[in-house]
């Protein structure tokens, strides 16, 4: 049995008996400059407390800003992509446009060439083979 096991058993033993527990002090009440001295502590820790506080709420503040310049910079960010797309697209819809023209000219033109279109990525491929036979 370990020391506190058997502390705790002789302070259980003595207390069912009616005695007191070996624990167990008389508190002496406490002098006013006992009770100032506890007083100025606690308020001493609610200032510190309220300081840490005010602290915190400021880096939070700073951090909640700092989040909205970043998800501001990555919207215009975004946008500014969307357009490019856009462009990309209007681009190359342009492209699949001259490059059908094109086969249509060229087949017009000659009957035995041919366009060949390939696709690299989304770019058109184009070449112009003159069939001979």
């Amino acid at each position: 049995m370990t020391s506190r096991q058997q502390k705790n058993s002789a302070n259980s033993a003595a207390s069912q008996k009616g005695a007191s527990s070996t624990t167990d002090m008389d508190v002496p009440p406490l002098s006013p400059d006992s009770v100032e001295k506890i007083m100025t502590a606690i308020e001493l820790l609610g200032t510190k407390m309220d300081t840490q506080t005010a602290a915190l709420r400021q880096e939070i503040v700073s951090i909640h800003q700092e989040l909205q310049t970043t998800v501001s910079s990555l919207q215009s960010a975004n946008a500014q992509n969307t357009k490019r797309i856009d462009d990309f697209e209007q681009s190359s819809t342009e492209w699949s446009s001259t490059v059908m023209t094109l086969e249509t000219t060229v087949k017009r033109l000659h009957p035995k060439c041919a366009v060949y279109q390939r696709n690299a990525w989304t770019w058109k491929v184009v070449a112009v083979v003159r069939i001979f036979g």
